[in-house]
C-alpha cells in the first residue's frame, strides 16, 4: 500500500477517521449515507458530509448516484480496506466492533421490516417482527415510499443484506438472523430461483438460530421453516416435499387456536407464500415429536427434522 492513503488518513478530522476505521469493520459491498448514520449514530447530513470527505481525498471511492440510496460509495480496493481494518484494531475498544456490526444489523431490519411492510402486508402480519424489541434500533430509520420502491431497495441492498446475515450468525447475534431472513421476503420472492442457493443457505441459518433465540417459539419456526421448503422447491430438492409434510404437522398440531387466528383475519402461516405444498403426505409417526425433539441436523441441511444446535 502507498503512503498516501495513511497520509490521506492522518489529515482527517477525528469524527470522520472514525467513520472511516468503522466502516472496515462492516461486511457490505457498498456503502450509503443512511448506513453510516445508523452505524455512526449521526444526522444524515452529517453522515453524507463523512462520505463525502472520505471520497475527497480518495479513501473511499464515489460509484454515482442510486434512485432510491443517493450516493454509493466502497473502498478503492481489497488492500485499502484492510489497511482501514488495521487501524480500526489500533483503536479498538472492548466489544467495539460487535457494537458496530450490531449497529448495521439494527438498520437492516428496520428497513427491512418496512420493506415487507410496505410490500407484501399479509406476510409481515404473519409475525409483526418490531425491530424495536433488539438493541440498535435506528435514529433515523428508513422509509419506502410504496410496494415498488421497498422491492427496489431490498433488491439493490440485498448483497449488503446477505452478508450482513451471514455476519449476524457467525457472530451469535441469532435474534437478528431469522428476523431479518423473515423480513426479506419480497425480495426472496422477486429475485426466486436465481437465488435459491442463498434462500436456501440463509433460511437454514435462520432456523438454527431461532433456537438460540428464547423469544422465538413454534409459530416463528413454522413460518422460516416453510419459506425454508418454498427454497428447496425451487431449487428442485426432495426434501422439499419433506419440508411442506413437517409444517402440516406443527399446523395441525397448533390446533383450534391457530385455527381460530385465521378465522379471525389472521393469514395462513408465511401470508402470501403460501402455507403448504400440494402433495405433502402424512408424516410417520415416529417422526411426530416435533423439529425441537429431534436428532442434530446432519451436513444435507434437512431441516425438517429439526434446527438444535449448530450447522456443520
Amino acid at each position: 500500500m502507498s503512503t498516501h492513503p495513511d497520509a490521506a488518513y492522518a489529515g482527517l478530522g477525528p469524527d470522520t477517521a472514525r467513520t472511516y476505521r468503522d466502516l472496515s469493520r462492516l461486511p457490505v459491498h457498498d456503502i450509503d449515507t443512511s448506513l453510516v448514520a445508523a452505524v455512526r449514530r449521526l444526522s444524515p447530513e452529517d453522515a453524507a458530509g463523512h462520505l463525502t470527505a472520505l471520497a475527497c481525498v480518495a479513501l473511499l471511492e464515489n460509484l454515482g448516484a442510486h434512485d432510491l440510496r443517493g450516493p454509493l460509495y466502497r473502498f478503492p480496493s481489497r488492500e485499502m480496506r484492510e489497511r482501514a481494518g488495521e487501524l480500526a484494531h489500533g483503536h479498538a475498544t472492548q466489544d467495539e466492533g460487535h457494537d458496530v456490526l450490531g449497529r448495521a444489523l439494527g438498520w437492516a431490519l428496520a428497513a427491512a421490516t418496512a420493506a415487507d411492510a410496505q410490500a407484501t402486508d399479509s406476510h409481515y402480519r404473519t409475525l409483526n417482527i418490531n425491530p424495536g424489541d433488539l438493541p440498535h434500533h435506528p435514529q433515523y430509520p428508513m422509509h419506502h415510499d410504496g410496494p415498488e420502491a421497498a422491492i427496489q431497495w431490498l433488491t439493490s441492498q440485498s448483497e449488503n443484506l446477505l452478508t450482513l446475515v451471514r455476519a449476524a450468525y457467525q457472530n451469535q447475534m441469532h435474534a437478528y438472523v431469522w428476523r431479518l431472513v423473515h423480513s426479506m421476503w419480497p425480495w426472496w420472492r422477486t429475485a426466486g430461483q436465481g437465488h435459491s442457493t442463498d434462500w436456501i443457505e440463509l433460511h437454514a441459518l435462520a432456523l438454527v438460530s431461532l433456537d438460540h433465540d428464547d423469544s422465538a417459539g413454534e409459530q416463528e419456526e413454522r413460518h422460516l421453516l416453510n419459506t425454508y421448503g418454498l427454497g428447496l422447491r425451487l431449487d428442485g430438492s426432495p426434501i422439499a416435499l419433506r419440508t411442506f409434510t413437517r409444517v402440516r404437522e406443527m399446523a395441525r398440531r397448533a390446533g383450534p387456536e391457530a385455527a381460530g387466528k385465521r378465522r379471525r383475519g389472521r393469514q395462513p402461516p408465511c401470508g402470501d407464500a403460501g402455507l403448504l405444498f400440494p402433495g405433502a403426505v402424512p408424516v410417520p409417526a415416529g417422526e411426530r415429536s416435533g423439529c425441537r425433539s429431534c436428532p442434530r441436523p446432519h451436513r444435507s441441511l434437512d431441516l425438517t427434522r429439526t434446527r438444535r444446535g449448530g450447522l456443520p
